[in-house]
C-alpha cells in the first residue's frame, strides 16, 4: 500500500530509510486520501463505505497474514529441507550484459536479474547450511534472457537425465 498521508506527500510517513528492509517485517503503511480518516464514522459502522477503521485494523492484517502464509508455502528457501534427495540444479547471472547479450537487451532483462541473483545465492547458501548437494552456476555475465535459459538448459541436461533413469 502506497505510504501517502492525508496531505497527499510520502515525507510525512517517516518510514523511508527506517532500516525494516532485510529485518523480516512488512511495514504497511495505510492512507484514507485527501481527507480521509480511519475511523468508521460514515454509517456509524453498520456497513458500507468507508469502513476504514474495520478496514485497517481487522481486514487488512487478515489479508495480508493470509497473503505471508501463501507466500512461504511456496517459497523454495523454506521448503529447502524437502528437497533432500532431489538431484538440484541452479543457475544465474549477475545482470550485466554477457557473451549471449545482443544490442537489443533491455534495461529489464538486466534489472530482473539483478533482482533475482541474491535470492538465488542465498537459496544455495541455505541448501550448503542444510547439506544438501546442488550443481550451482553462478555464470557470471549475463541477464534474464531466452539465450542465457537454453544454454542453462544444455549445461543441466545430464542431472535431468540422469534422474529420470532413477527408479
Amino acid at each position: 500500500m502506497t505510504g501517502l498521508t492525508a496531505c497527499g506527500s510520502s515525507r510525512g510517513a517517516g518510514l523511508q530509510g527506517a532500516g525494516s528492509q532485510g529485518a523480516g517485517v512488512l511495514v504497511v503503511v495505510p492512507e484514507a486520501g485527501q481527507a480521509g480518516f480511519y475511523s468508521d464514522w460514515y454509517n456509524r459502522g453498520r456497513g458500507g463505505p468507508p469502513g476504514w477503521e474495520t478496514f485497517h485494523l481487522t481486514e487488512l492484517r487478515q489479508l495480508l497474514e493470509r497473503q505471508a502464509d501463501v507466500w512461504a508455502a511456496h517459497d523454495p528457501y523454506d521448503l529447502a529441507p524437502r528437497l533432500r534427495g532431489v538431484d538440484l540444479f541452479v543457475s544465474v547471472g549477475n545482470g550485466q550484459p554477457g557473451p549471449l547479450d545482443g544490442p537489443a537487451t533491455t534495461e529489464q532483462a538486466r534489472r530482473i536479474e539483478q533482482a533475482v541473483q541474491p535470492q538465488n545465492l542465498a537459496f544455495v547458501e541455505r541448501l550448503h547450511q542444510l547439506g544438501i548437494p546442488v550443481q550451482f552456476d553462478a555464470y557470471g555475465a549475463g541477464t534474464h534472457d531466452w539465450p542465457y535459459w537454453q544454454r542453462e538448459l544444455h549445461r543441466s541436461l545430464p542431472l535431468l537425465l540422469h534422474a529420470l533413469q532413477r527408479p
